[in-house]
């Protein structure tokens, strides 16, 4: 999409009311990033939109390679967890695993996940398995 139609696809307002101290602080992190308030404000409420949107509603765990120990577990953990409570709301049936590598694949699949047959390196893992962990 071209800029002139960007803009003009813009049609929607936003108005809010600030401290003239949140106000100078917007722009003088606006000016230090050599764009203006508008695209400042604007840029940053959709990146902490966007991550409060990923937060809630998709359940992520990286493991960087190969670490697959501890700390994993307990987030793996923690994750699973999550997935339990989030599926009463939106009727999840599984949780999906993009194993990034063989090593992920073997770490998760410690946990009961089974491979696609035709996708390389996903795996599922059924929402009542899941929640048979907390019972």
């Amino acid at each position: 999409m071209s800029e002139a139609a960007q803009i003009a696809a813009k049609t929607a307002r936003l108005e809010a009311r600030l401290t003239d101290e949140q106000k100078a602080l917007f722009q003088h992190a606006a000016d230090l990033t050599g764009r203006s308030l508008t695209e400042f404000v604007v840029s940053s409420a959709q990146e902490a939109a966007a991550r409060t949107v990923r937060e809630h509603e998709v359940l992520t765990c990286p493991l960087a390679a190969p670490v697959y120990g501890q700390a994993a577990e307990q987030c793996s953990g923690n994750q699973r967890h999550r997935a339990v409570l989030q599926s009463a709301e939106i009727a999840a049936a599984a949780v999906v695993v993009d194993a990034i590598d063989a090593g992920a694949a073997k770490f998760y699949g410690h946990f009961g996940c089974v491979a696609f047959p035709a996708i390389a390196g996903c795996l599922f893992l059924p929402m009542k398995a899941i929640a048979g962990l907390f019972r």
